[in-house]
């Protein structure tokens, strides 16, 4: 096994999903569990830049590509195991919550919130 997958596949993978999976907890016991994902998405998104920045050395578009992946990989089934199974949430776990916000479907639900791009009222309905 090549340095490259043991050390920045599986070392960085596994310790970035970690300290994703403990600030989970941290936050847990300060935000609503519903929005724990808009706390520790901003602080994972700035931890794994620095980590590539600093630590990971890839030499091609296809390390990139094979470190994105398994990064996702880890991510998901790790979540699925030490999450979904192991703690069983009452929701379900996965949120969408870089690309669409509870606040603005249940917004967009309850007050109609279709407006085009001309029509400026749909931020005042999203903050309603």
């Amino acid at each position: 096994m090549s340095n490259f997958i043991k050390r920045d596949v599986l070392g960085w993978g596994l310790l970035l999903w970690l300290v994703g999976y403990l600030l989970g907890f941290v936050f847990y016991a300060l935000v609503p569990p519903a929005i724990i994902g808009w706390f520790v998405m901003p602080i994972g998104i700035g931890l794994t830049c620095i980590v590539l920045w600093k630590w990971v050395q890839v030499d091609s578009i296809r390390d990139s590509l094979l470190l994105g992946i398994a990064w996702s990989a880890i991510a998901m089934a790790f979540d699925y195991f030490f999450i979904v199974k192991l703690l069983n949430p009452p929701d379900g776990y996965y949120k969408f919550d870089a690309l669409y916000s509870t606040r603005h479907r249940k917004c967009k639900e309850s007050n109609g919130l279709t407006g085009s791009f001309g029509d400026r009222s749909w931020a005042r309905k999203a903050i309603i």
